[in-house]
């Protein structure tokens, strides 16, 4: 039913305004109203006001969270990225899915979330090498991969096709959420195999975890 479903896990905007109308669009199909979530990125950890849990009402889950030693360069910096980062996990919690952001921090991140019930992450843009995916794999989370080649998300996706899913990280990356196709052909590419069968097999994989298909009415 759903294998010419394209799915976008991953996008935002440069400012609250550009978000505001990303919401917009989201929100003209009813199965995506209320598809946002909520959070603080390592890279703005000076911003964080340890008052998330005021705006998690009607919210899918927490993130983009996490760590970034490729800004945070030093000690005092990442200590409070860890800090910000634990803070948002506690939330986390009680939403059962975060979107995790990771760069050059895979080990340090992972250990942190042990110490939390997180029921639902996802590793966006992923980055991380085959052991640091094997571990998400054994705690039950998931990868999502962006349009850019890169060796390790292609040894990844070699090695277990069942915890992935793709994003655009669009404005960055590329232009627009609705370019995520660009993501599901360089998957297909990395496994030899058609679009339509990657394209079917990636959504099985958001159908599979409970919280998506519910809250997006899958």
């Amino acid at each position: 039913m759903y294998k010419n479903l394209l799915i976008d896990v991953h996008t935002h905007d440069y400012n609250y305004h550009g978000n505001v109308l990303t919401l917009k669009i989201a929100y003209k199909y009813e199965n995506f109203q209320n598809s946002d979530i909520i959070g603080i990125a390592p890279q703005y950890y000076k911003e964080y006001k340890y008052d998330l849990d005021k705006y998690i009402e009607g919210k899918l889950g927490i993130g983009e969270i996490g760590l970034d030693y490729h800004w945070a360069i030093d000690q005092d910096s990442r200590m409070y990225q860890k800090k910000v980062f634990s803070n948002q996990l506690e939330i986390a919690e009680k939403l059962g899915l975060v979107q995790i952001h990771c760069r050059e921090a895979f080990d340090d991140t992972l250990e942190i979330m042990s110490s939390y019930d997180i029921k639902i992450a996802i590793f966006h843009f992923y980055s991380g090498n085959l052991e640091h995916y094997k571990s998400i794999i054994d705690r039950g989370w998931y990868i999502s991969i962006p349009p850019r080649p890169s060796s390790n998300r292609k040894k990844a996706i070699r090695y277990n096709t069942s915890h992935i899913m793709c994003e655009t990280d669009s404005p960055y990356i590329i232009n627009s959420p609705d370019q995520v196709l660009e993501s599901y052909r360089l998957v297909a590419n990395y496994l030899d195999q058609d679009i339509e069968k990657t394209i079917e097999m990636i959504n099985q994989n958001i159908l599979n975890i409970d919280i998506l298909r519910k809250f997006w009415k899958l």
